[in-house]
């Protein structure tokens, strides 16, 4: 079913304020079944870590486990929201509706942003509770560098999630067709995945989809085996957590610049 007849019966002689147009947006992915999407993605990822978690000791380890798996699923869960976020413009020409009732293309593009940044950020912060409340079921133990750990751990990814975000919106919206933005979001998240273990992890910060991995908080203290490696709080990391919030901004401005000239061009 069409969005753009119901929209124009809305708003058939007023211009669209950001409210509606946030609300139009919010309806687009109901009708595009996300919400299933999203919920599906999320049991996947967090039954994959609770199944890890019996080799574990230490929440610490869980947290470290779960920081590196969705900063590799990054690319599905930002890629898919995006094209469903763009694609419905495209196909029923909401987009041509909204610039005819006073929403710009980059204002659009502003809003679809701030929309997949909200979703994306709440989708991988419920990982880590989920992780938090499943490490103490299975009677992990909590140490104070769990406590130390949490913090700049949610900072770190939603850095992550901001940055990945306005990367897919933009491939999204430039790219033609709409899976090649996440083909190519696959493979950038898979060389940076193999950074740290180069000994390049700070050329993580080189790319959206390294951001988390540069900003990992989490760093291996000992060479125990496997997941009972001692995990502790990596130095400096306030100056490295800076470095992550500014560069996701920047990613963040760039997409919006690239829009824009691609609607001067047009």
């Amino acid at each position: 079913m069409s969005l753009a007849p119901a929209a124009s019966r809305l708003h058939r002689e007023r211009p669209v304020t950001l409210g509606q147009l946030f609300a139009l947006e919010t309806r687009k992915l109901r009708r595009k079944h996300v919400p299933a999407m999203l919920a599906g993605m999320f049991a996947f990822e967090a039954g994959w870590m609770i199944l890890l978690m019996p080799g574990m000791k230490q929440a610490t380890a869980a947290l470290a486990e779960c920081a590196g798996m969705y900063a590799m699923l990054f690319p599905f869960t930002a890629g898919l929201l995006a094209i469903q976020i763009a694609g419905v413009d495209q196909q029923e020409r909401m987009g041509q509706w909204l610039t005819a009732r006073g929403q710009p293309p980059v204002r659009r593009f502003c809003v679809k942003l701030a929309l997949a940044n909200v979703i994306v950020i709440i989708f991988h912060l419920l990982q880590i509770a989920v992780t938090l409340g499943a490490a103490a079921l299975l009677g992990l133990e909590f140490t104070p560098v769990a406590a130390e750990l949490t913090g700049p751990l949610i900072a770190a990814t939603t850095c992550g999630c901001i940055a990945v975000t306005a990367a897919h919106l933009t491939l999204a919206q430039l790219v033609r067709p709409l899976a090649a933005g996440i083909v190519t979001g696959l493979l950038a998240a898979v060389i940076s995945s193999a950074l740290p273990f180069l000994n390049y992890k700070p050329l993580g910060f080189a790319l959206p989809w390294g951001l988390l991995y540069a900003a990992d908080p989490a760093k291996l203290a000992s060479s125990g085996p496997g997941l009972a490696a001692e995990i502790v709080l990596a130095p400096d990391i306030g100056r490295v957590l800076t470095v992550a919030a500014a560069l996701a901004a920047a990613w963040t401005a760039l997409a919006i610049v690239l829009i824009y000239r691609k609607e001067q061009r047009s």
